[in-house]
């Protein structure tokens, strides 16, 4: 522990002396010294009580809490080691490390990235919509684990494309500008989904009543109809092809359609007094956000599979004018 604690210091004064604790790095330096100090006193509290407890065990049980004991710790290294590797699967961008790749590199890691964000996001729409809807819980950890992870995975992504874009030449900058616009894309995912997850998370604790008869079923159609068409959607973007995106442009537009029509039923049952006003709010953020979401989505797709059709067309991967098509949505304002 005190090695710990003498490299950390040791890396921090030594930051000092190379003039490398600029204003951009600075609040994470200080942040860090005081998350190792914290930590190399908390540690000792934390190991006091862990050593009285396992020897209390020990002397209550005599040898069968010995081989409790190392049974339990074999299963948490086991375990801690599962999680960790695939953490590391699934939070990591594969970018390589030579100097210079092909668009189509560019495109592959893109699509391995974007279609991990569409389908975590598919998995937490459908336990948070299943929760509103008053169905059993048995996905709720793993969904609040998948936003967790959605949310961390955004900043290492981030990070990673703007790396590699570091070592693009100059007629590979359209594929980094196209890493990033779908980055940009699955980020506005992200925070749809997050909204939507929170905003049930606070009418649920607050025992609101939950949706029924009518309203439960229309939402119901829409969860079924969103979650069927995500899963096209990634599946288009891990195996991106321009043949399959006026299937998924006509599926977005029914998502569209019909939320359209839900939304014209909610506003009249809002102006005939029907409903109050917390499910009022909740209401229209779901369905204003699913529309997002769909639509978004689709960019995703879009993005990938004409980038995927431009690199086969033209091997020195054209200009970005070429690359990355006209968005048929609208901006907004978040």
């Amino acid at each position: 522990l005190s090695t710990t604690f003498v490299t950390v210091m040791v890396a921090m004064g030594s930051s000092l002396a190379d003039r490398a604790w600029g204003l951009e790095s600075a609040v994470y330096r200080v942040a860090g010294g005081i998350t190792v100090i914290g930590g190399w006193l908390t540690t000792a509290a934390v190991a006091f009580l862990s050593a009285a407890v396992m020897v209390l065990i020990l002397h209550l049980t005599g040898f069968v809490g010995i081989i409790l004991l190392a049974a339990a710790a074999v299963f948490v290294l086991i375990r801690s080691h599962i999680q960790f590797r695939e953490g590391e699967r699934l939070s990591t961008l594969k970018l390589q490390k030579h100097a210079a790749q092909s668009f189509l590199d560019f495109i592959d890691e893109t699509s391995h990235y974007a279609g991990r964000q569409v389908k975590s996001v598919r998995l937490v729409y459908q336990s948070v919509m299943g929760r509103l809807l008053g169905d059993a819980d048995l996905k709720r950890a793993a969904a609040d684990k998948e936003l967790d992870r959605l949310k961390a995975f955004h900043e290492k992504v981030h990070i990673g494309i703007i790396k590699a874009a570091r070592r693009l030449d100059d007629a590979q900058v359209p594929a980094g500008k196209m890493a990033i616009q779908v980055f940009d894309i699955t980020k506005d995912l992200s925070q749809s989904i997050d909204l939507i997850f929170t905003s049930v998370q606070q009418y649920r604790v607050n025992l609101h009543p939950l949706p029924t008869g009518s309203v439960a079923e229309r939402l119901r159609a829409v969860e079924e109809k969103l979650s069927a068409y995500l899963k096209r959607i990634g599946k288009s973007i891990t195996e991106p092809s321009i043949d399959k995106l006026p299937v998924l442009r006509k599926r977005c537009q029914e998502i569209h359609n019909m939320i359209e029509e839900q939304l014209e039923l909610h506003m009249k049952e809002v102006q005939t007094g029907k409903i109050g006003n917390r499910w009022a709010l909740l209401h229209t953020r779901i369905l204003l956000e699913t529309q997002d979401i769909a639509e978004r989505a689709f960019r995703v797709a879009e993005i990938i599979a004409t980038a995927r059709q431009h690199s086969r067309d033209n091997h020195n991967g054209g200009n970005a004018e070429e690359i990355l098509p006209e968005s048929p949505i609208s901006p907004k304002n978040r």
